[in-house]
């Protein structure tokens, strides 16, 4: 007797909800809105497109010694010098066209920890930095009491400017960096280049 009238009652509500639909669907296409299976065209404007494309564009990254960092009408920017960094045969390449090893492939040249920084042309650029830039540091803690190597050791901004002070002696002013520009070619992250 109980399964009849669970059956009975399932029934009753799934035509309760029937009824309920149709009577939206004839209440909805009397009022002049059809109601259609295919999606509405939504126009996307020129602006909301540049949006959405500069958001699925991946960040530029440049190699870059950091020369100087300097506070301009209330923006920190930093004066970046870009240089190649090089690895294998395309380091051994870039070596004997340097001068660095012998011109004669037939003698040899040590490309040491397999890496060679290029930097031929001494050319700067002054790039805006973002407020929400982000720093990692390799090195950030060596010649401090303790310091070793930290891998991706995230520094603040406030702490990382004091490197590049007129009057600071840091060795972090002559390491190499990677830069990261977002697509209003401001910087969004510095990382410590590990050079050994």
């Amino acid at each position: 007797m109980n399964k009849n009238i669970n059956l009975n009652l399932a029934i009753g509500i799934i035509i309760v909800i029937v009824i309920a639909f149709s009577s939206f669907l004839f209440l909805a296409n009397k009022q002049g809105k059809k109601l259609s299976s295919q999606p509405k065209k939504i126009e996307i404007t020129p602006e909301a497109k540049k949006t959405a494309e500069t958001k699925n564009t991946p960040n530029q990254k440049k190699n870059a010694f950091i020369k100087a960092i300097d506070l301009k009408d209330g923006k920190y920017f930093l004066t970046a010098d870009s240089y190649n960094w090089l690895s294998g045969a395309e380091a051994e390449k870039a070596m004997r066209e340097d001068g660095v090893c012998s011109k004669n492939p037939n003698e040899e040249c040590i490309v040491y920890n397999d890496y060679y920084i290029r930097n031929k042309d001494i050319k700067t650029e002054t790039l805006e930095i973002s407020p929400e830039v982000s720093l990692l540091m390799q090195t950030w803690t060596i010649g401090q009491e303790g310091g070793d190597i930290q891998w991706d050791q995230p520094v603040e901004f406030s702490e990382f400017i004091k490197v590049f002070d007129p009057k600071s002696e840091s060795r972090l002013k002559d390491v190499p960096y990677v830069i990261e520009l977002n697509s209003d070619n401001a910087v969004v992250k510095i990382i410590e280049q590990y050079i050994s």
